[in-house]
């Protein structure tokens, strides 16, 4: 099953950005074909007008398959990525997870994820992305609330957890618990204090 991606609001990104002095801009040239057309001109687009609030830009690259690359990826482009105060990543929640994982940085989404209706019937759902349309990373360390917490709990853990562990499974570590962590490692618990709205399961398309 491929996974789509589609810009966020430019004044939702810039609002991401808000407190960063530099930024570099990694875009995924997708699985889907939808996502490899317009994937230079996609980050050109955003390159000027992040430019245009007087953010600094340490460098941007197109690779592909974030999702499974973004170690090697991250490796190759050290030098190009300098020191940002943030990677402003476009790409499916796969690819931004995935790019969290293998930097102590801060990451932000800066798209949507969608399912392509095309391949809907093929594949395999990768569990840590849910397609909702409307992504979440910016708020939870690149971590994704509905699939780390067996409850998919959006705003905080459920008050079953005990020790660290999902109140289901003592073999379970909370997932609000793993995004509570890598939070405070970024710096960034204040934004835990973010209230995030329920998701318009509409948008949600069931695994088949």
């Amino acid at each position: 099953m491929i996974v789509i991606f589609k810009q966020k609001p430019l004044e939702e990104i810039l609002g991401y950005l808000a407190s960063d002095k530099s930024v570099f801009l990694l875009r995924c040239s997708g699985c889907s074909k939808v996502n490899q057309v317009d994937a230079e001109s996609d980050l050109k687009v955003l390159k000027e007008n992040i430019k245009d609030k007087g953010i600094s830009i340490t460098g941007s690259a197109i690779k592909g398959l974030l999702c499974i690359k973004a170690m090697s990826v991250l490796e190759e482009l050290t030098e190009s990525i300098g020191n940002p105060s943030s990677i402003l990543v476009m790409a499916c929640g796969l690819g931004v997870q995935s790019i969290a994982e293998a930097t102590d940085k801060v990451v932000h989404p800066a798209c949507n994820s969608f399912i392509d209706k095309e391949s809907l019937g093929r594949g395999k759902r990768e569990d840590r992305c849910l397609t909702c349309g409307d992504c979440v990373l910016e708020f939870t360390g690149g971590i994704c609330p509905l699939t780390v917490c067996s409850k998919g709990l959006l705003n905080g853990p459920c008050g079953g957890s005990s020790g660290n562990k999902c109140e289901i499974s003592k073999e379970i570590d909370c997932g609000w618990i793993i995004i509570y962590e890598r939070m405070k490692k970024l710096g960034r618990l204040k934004v835990l204090m973010s209230f995030l709205s329920p998701k318009d399961f509409r948008i949600y398309k069931k695994r088949r």
